[in-house]
Parts: structure tokens; sequence; C-alpha cells
């Protein structure tokens, strides 16, 4: 295991949340393979309250199996001590309907007039993020309701949410959970944080300046990311590795100042592949628009990159401008390949 110093990016439209001080604490021995990255889902509306205690909220009412075992309160005690566990207690106890359905032959069951199990007089509910006594409980979720108390102890039901169209358990949960702790998470707090390493250097992308974020943190399903920096080896790549660090912000750059900064930039210097609409007076361009970032000596670069994505040809010219992403002012100019004329 390498004690490697790393810094954890993420981002939102184009204001960038930092972790820095970060340290490997574990990492695996084995490769995985990488499947292709699906688009980054959009999380579920938060209406009220803390966005954490709203999605645990509506995750518990998602809940439709339950396992056969119940927990005792000085085992929950154990797993509290030992397990990643987020807890939510109920001042007054709640009657929560959930998604099991219950068929006529199970009456005695209380449920809602259309079949779904009510529990009823829930006073505490345990979700479990990770699960360090290998108990194989990672993505359950403990609840402490009428049924299972048992003469004035507080016992534990084992619940979880169904995949959908399969009998595996849905931990999809947790990565949305770790995305909203991190994002309500206040500056200069301690983050920990595990996932799939990715390494993507500008040889293997075949652009010097690189194509994004160069070392990338996956969450389990290979959906969302958080970009990295630090001195990585090359052979890390694919591993799972745990991190810890301290949360930083950046001052947010606006995204529709990228956009007009851009433009004004390509009319006074590639006045070919834009023009000025006539009754707004707004610059646009012919070619597609894409905003990347690096940073570079702590200081946040923002990227517009232009390419024409209609032409037929795969690999196409671009040019990429570069802005301070603190101040907003302009950089540089990167054209590939380096002797490329856009406008004749």
């Amino acid at each position: 295991m390498n004690n490697t110093n790393i810094v954890l990016i993420g981002i939102l439209f184009i204001g960038i949340v930092l972790v820095s001080g970060c340290t490997i604490k574990e990492k695996s021995s084995e490769n995985v393979s990488t499947p292709i990255p699906a688009s980054t889902p959009t999380p579920s509306p938060l209406e009220e309250k803390n966005p954490k205690t709203v999605y645990l909220w509506k995750t518990l009412h998602r809940v439709d199996i339950q396992a056969k075992c119940v927990f005792s309160q000085e085992r929950v005690q154990r797993m509290k001590k030992n397990d990643t566990i987020l807890e939510m207690s109920f001042r007054f106890p709640e009657n929560i309907t959930i998604s099991q359905q219950i068929g006529p032959n199970h009456s005695f069951i209380p449920a809602n007039e259309s079949g779904y199990r009510i529990l009823e007089n829930v006073s505490d509910a345990l979700f479990i993020l990770e699960d360090n006594l290998n108990e194989e409980l990672k993505g359950h979720i403990l609840v402490s309701y009428e049924e299972v108390k048992v003469e004035g102890t507080t016992n534990y039901a084992c619940w979880a949410v169904r995949e959908e169209g399969s009998k595996e358990i849905d931990k999809t949960w947790i990565d949305e959970i770790n995305t909203i702790l991190l994002a309500i998470a206040p500056a200069n707090s301690s983050i920990t944080l595990t996932g799939m390493l990715t390494v993507v250097t500008g040889d293997d992308c075949g652009i010097p300046e690189g194509c994004g974020p160069k070392y990338k943190l996956w969450d389990s399903h290979i959906r969302n990311f958080i970009p990295l920096l630090g001195s990585f080896k090359k052979e890390d790549s694919e591993l799972i590795v745990r991190v810890t660090g301290t949360k930083t912000i950046f001052p947010p750059s606006e995204y529709g100042d990228m956009v007009n900064k851009a433009g004004e930039y390509t009319s006074k210097k590639y006045p070919c592949l834009s023009f000025r609409e006539e009754y707004s007076g707004g610059i646009f361009t012919n070619w597609s628009k894409a905003f990347s970032w690096e940073v570079h000596a702590n200081s946040p670069i923002l990227k517009v990159r232009m390419t024409n994505t209609s032409a037929d040809k795969t690999q196409q010219p671009f040019y990429e401008l570069w802005y301070n992403g603190n101040s907003g002012s302009f950089i540089r100019e990167g054209k590939y390949p380096s002797d490329v004329v856009f406008c004749p």
C-alpha cells in the first residue's frame, strides 16, 4: 500500500470543489475491468430539510425485501462502532409505507388500500454504507418498528431495495448519498471516499494537453466520478482505493461568461468560424463547444474546446481556450494539430 498524497476535485457546472491533502488508505491488489462510463445521472429533487435526510427518507420508502434475521441492540451497537452507517431517528414513532406489496393471504400484515405494507411505529433506521465486519450487509437498511420490538427492547429487522428486474439488492443509493454527503460537507471538513481509480494520460488519448482530468475516482457502478490530482502511478489504474482529505472550495466561474468569452475570441481571431446574430447581437460559433478543467499550481484552469463535430472524419482539429478559474482572465490558446490553419 502506497501513502501517496493526492488532491480530490469535484465539479458542479463550472464551480470547483476541491478536497485537498488526501492520502491513499487502502487499495486492491488486482485490477478491475473498466466498462464505458454512462452519463452522470441527475439527483432526485430534494424538496425540503437537509438533502441527506430527504434522500434517506425516500430510500426508506423504497425498501421491498426483508431478510429473516432480527438484530439485537447489542449487535447493532457493535456494527455502529465498526461499519459506516447513517442513522435516521424519529422524535415520535412514524408509520411508514414501503414498497413491498402484501397479498390477500396476509391480511394480518398492516397495509394501505393499495396493498403496500406499512411499518408501524418506526423509531430508528440504520443505512449501512460500508460493512467492515464482512457480514454481507452493505446496502441493507436496519429498521426498528412495532413488529420487532419485544417486551420493550429495541430490535431491528433487516430490509433492502430490490434491483429492478432482478433478485439482487440495489446498492446504487449508496453512491447517491455519498454524492450528497460530499456536496453538503462544509469547507475544511474531513472527507473519506472509496472508488475505482482510472488514469488517463495525454499519451492514452492522443492529445498532449490531456483529455480532461488525468485521475478519476469512480463510484461502484462506474456512473459518477470525482477527478483527482496527485502522483498516482500508471499501474494504480483500475484499482479500488480509499482516500481521505479535506474539502476546499474554489471560487465559481459563470458558465455564461465562458461561452461569451469563447465567442468573442473566435470572432476576432477566426471570423470564418463565427457570426453575429442580427437581432440579439450575440456571437455564435460554427463549431461545438466542450468544457473541461485542470488545476495547475493550485489554481483552477477552465477550458473551452471548439471542434467541428459535424465533419465526417473521426479525429478533427480543434482549438482550446484556457481561462483562469478564479479571475476569468484569458491564459492561452492551444491548437491540435499545432500547424492547423482554421481561416486561410
